[in-house]
């Protein structure tokens, strides 16, 4: 029993030793200054989607240079510590598409810039990766390591997304990305954190208030028969309905529309909910005009990439409050899906109508 009693003991000292953490030293730079205020006033969507808000300007800084350590520098990778949102801005198919990173404020989106200084213009500063990845590897030994470390090109560009921004507001710190600098043995043996400071961003903006945040169309009930023998431009048992705003003057009032059941839908033909019964048929929304109107991407700012705004009308000038009113009439049409079979049952859509503000 003694034996077996030491053969544990010494089982469990190994896996103490099997999850001993090695520390390594940590610093710090700021990729802007502090104690920064913008303004932003006018329409509350007057500001185009990927709009530079805030340029911080480029700033070189030498990494894997403590004095403290003794290794040969062999590789630095680089770490995005802020959150991707998974969307990227490109001006034009020439340009470089740009990630957009969470900057904890609807309405804007942050992107780190930098590069390697030896990898010289425009390499040295380019929007950063938005996953791990090794940005040089080679030699240093320890005495040119100390002297000259490695040096790198930090900025931030702040963008404008397409959601709409309303009053004051504080974007706040965060650790944008860090660069590790490794050893021949791929060991880390110091970090380099590159930090956001929190801005204050002052808005006055001006925009409308519709007269109802939902609204539900009831369809009148079609025989299975006058969706059949339809074809896809027909429009069956069209509804109208009428919406409302109030605004501040002077504003050039847009609206677009996204599919709720698929927001990835660029149709003129919006998706029957995952509860609905029917097939072979869909919805078809109509302007004034009776023209069928296309769905899109969300987002209230200008120029949101694949989506269509329709304009509905200016506010006016009248200058007493926000009581300039404006209102425009929308149809709900039946359509015919043909590359679906008929299939009797309920049929209903969400529909998300975005007002924009210019």
């Amino acid at each position: 029993m003694k034996g077996i009693k030491k053969k544990l003991v010494a089982m469990v000292i190994m896996l103490f030793h099997a999850h001993q953490v090695y520390a390594y030293p940590e610093f710090s730079y700021y990729v802007n200054n502090h104690d920064v205020t913008l303004e932003i006033s006018g329409p509350a969507d007057r500001l185009t989607f990927g709009s530079v808000i805030m340029n911080t300007g480029s700033s070189t800084n030498k990494i894997c240079s403590s004095s403290d350590l003794n290794y040969n520098l062999q590789k630095v990778v680089y770490e995005p510590v802020a959150t991707w949102s998974g969307r990227t801005y490109q001006a034009t198919s020439a340009h470089v598409p740009i990630p957009l990173f969470e900057s904890g404020v609807t309405g804007f989106a942050l992107t780190p810039m930098g590069g390697n200084i030896d990898d010289g213009p425009p390499k040295y500063f380019l929007p950063l990766y938005t996953d791990s990845k090794t940005v040089w590897s080679g030699y240093t030994e320890n005495a040119r390591r100390i002297t000259n470390g490695h040096r790198v090109m930090s900025g931030l560009y702040l963008y404008k997304d397409e959601n709409r921004f309303t009053g004051t507001t504080i974007i706040p710190q965060q650790l944008m990305y860090r660069y590790l600098c490794k050893d021949g043995n791929d060991t880390t043996q110091e970090v380099y954190n590159f930090i956001f400071n929190p801005i204050i961003i002052n808005g006055a903006v001006t925009g409308c208030t519709p007269a109802s945040n939902a609204v539900v169309i009831d369809m009148d009930k079609i025989a299975q028969s006058k969706i059949e023998n339809a074809d896809s431009s027909t429009l069956i048992g069209t509804k109208q309905s009428v919406f409302s705003l109030q605004c501040d003057p002077n504003i050039n009032v847009f609206i677009s529309f996204v599919d709720l059941s698929d927001p990835t839908n660029t149709s003129d033909t919006a998706t029957l909910t995952a509860d609905s019964t029917a097939t072979g048929v869909g919805f078809a929304l109509t302007g004034p005009q009776g023209k069928r109107l296309v769905f899109g991407p969300d987002g209230s700012a200008t120029g949101v990439p694949g989506q269509q705004k329709y304009f509905i009308q200016n506010s006016g000038s009248a200058y007493s409050s926000r009581n300039n009113p404006i209102s425009t009439t929308f149809g709900f049409s039946y359509v015919r899906k043909t590359d679906e079979a008929i299939k009797p049952g309920t049929a209903k859509a969400v529909i998300g109508l975005t007002y924009s503000y210019q």
